[in-house]
C-alpha cells in the first residue's frame, strides 16, 4: 500500500522487485509493505529507483537471504539501470548503462535548490527527446576538476525543445544567483547550485509564490 493511489498497483517497482525476489529464492512467506512517497513522481530524482533499491536491501534482511553486493546489483539491473546507484548512495560514477557504480569523493560543496513545475516527464519520453547528434561535455574533466560549472545533462536540450518551461526555470535559477543550473535526470525537476544560502532562500520563496514545488538540500559525502 502507498500514500499515492495512482501507483498503488502491481506495476509499481516495489511490487515487481518483491515478487521477483520471492519467486527467485522460493520464499514461502509474504510481506506487507507500506510505501510513503515524499518527492514528486516523474520528477527525474530517482524516486521509484530508490524505492526499488530499498526493497532489495530490506527483503534481503527480512527473509535472511544475505544477498551479496553482486547479487543485489544483478537484481537491480533487471528493473532499471539507475537502481544500483541507490544501493550505494553518495557521489558516484555510473558507467556502462549506468548500472556499474564507482563511488567517488563528493566535490559539490554547495547548497541546492530543487524546482519542479506542475508536470512530470517519464523516462521514456525524455529519452525519446534526446538529440543524439549533439556533442556532450567532457564528464572526465568534470570529475577531475571538481568544477560545478561543468555539470551537464545530455537529456536537457531535447526536453527544453518540447517543454520550454524547463529552459525558463533554468534561466531564472541562473539569474537568481545559481553558479550552475541543470535539469535533474529525465526531468521535470531543475536544480540550482548556490554558494550563498541566503540567495538560495530568496530564489526559493520567489518560485514558491508562483506555485512551483521547491526543496533545499545539500550533497552528502558518504565515502
Amino acid at each position: 500500500m502507498t500514500n499515492v493511489e495512482a501507483i498503488s498497483n502491481r506495476e509499481n517497482l516495489v511490487y515487481k522487485v518483491a515478487h521477483f525476489i520471492q519467486q527467485e529464492y522460493q520464499i514461502e512467506n509474504g510481506v506487507k509493505m507500506v510505501l510513503e512517497k515524499n518527492i514528486p513522481i516523474a520528477a527525474g530524482m530517482g524516486g521509484g529507483s530508490s524505492n526499488a533499491a530499498a526493497t532489495i536491501q530490506g527483503l534481503s534482511e527480512l527473509w535472511d537471504l544475505n544477498l551479496t553486493d553482486h547479487e543485489m546489483n544483478q537484481i537491480a539491473a533487471k528493473f532499471g539501470n539507475d537502481i544500483s546507484f541507490f544501493l550505494y548512495g553518495g557521489t558516484a560514477l555510473g558507467t556502462h548503462k549506468g548500472e556499474v557504480i564507482t563511488p567517488i569523493p563528493s566535490f559539490l560543496d554547495k547548497t541546492l535548490l530543487l524546482v519542479k513545475p506542475d508536470f512530470g516527464i517519464s523516462a521514456k519520453e525524455a529519452y525519446d527527446c534526446v538529440d543524439y547528434g549533439s556533442q556532450s561535455d567532457d564528464w572526465e574533466l568534470l570529475i577531475k576538476n571538481r568544477d560545478v560549472t561543468r555539470c551537464f545533462n545530455r537529456l536537457e536540450k531535447g526536453i527544453i525543445k518540447k517543454y520550454p518551461m524547463i529552459g525558463e526555470i533554468l534561466d531564472r535559477l541562473d539569474s537568481s544567483g545559481a553558479s550552475k543550473a541543470i535539469m535533474t535526470g529525465s526531468g521535470s525537476t531543475c536544480v540550482g547550485f548556490f554558494d550563498d544560502p541566503a540567495t538560495m532562500m530568496k530564489a526559493k520563496k520567489e518560485f514558491e509564490l508562483e506555485g512551483y514545488w521547491t526543496y533545499c538540500a545539500r550533497i552528502l559525502n558518504r565515502m
